[in-house]
């Protein structure tokens, strides 16, 4: 079971995105028109926000969680989803940024799969001019 605190910590970070229009920031319950005019670019109407990062959201060496974010790139490029690079800030500065991506056109069931697979908490998700979604894997 996710703490109420856990939680909070999810729903008060920055989810940002490296794109061509440049950094995209995602909130929790925010719409985001630059992410709508980027998906609307690629063709996709939904996209997931999706970290290997801190399993269980347990703090691992960075060398640890450089490999399992290359781990997720792999298994997101072989599944051929289009993606960008991005990055999970928290609001405490003790958590150190998470490397994450950005996966766009991904089912959200897929997409649960992925998270769980690498043992997250939750992931963030949404579709085209909707706003962003923590979706909890409990």
């Amino acid at each position: 079971m996710i703490s109420e605190a856990l939680k909070q910590a999810y729903l008060t970070t920055s989810y940002e995105v490296s794109s061509p229009q440049g950094t995209i920031t995602l909130r929790i319950g925010v719409p985001n028109p630059i992410l709508d005019q980027l998906l609307h670019a690629c063709g996709c109407d939904r996209w997931a926000f999706i970290t290997a990062s801190n399993p269980a959201s347990k703090p691992l060496p960075a060398v640890e969680n450089e490999q399992r974010h290359w781990e997720l790139c792999e298994r997101v490029a072989k599944l051929g989803y289009q993606t960008l690079e991005g990055v999970g800030k928290g609001a405490d500065e003790q958590w150190p940024p998470e490397k994450s991506l950005l996966v766009m056109g991904i089912e959200r069931e897929t997409a649960s799969e992925l998270g769980k697979h690498f043992g997250q908490y939750g992931i963030v998700v949404g579709h085209i001019n909707q706003a962003p979604e923590l979706l909890l894997l409990e």
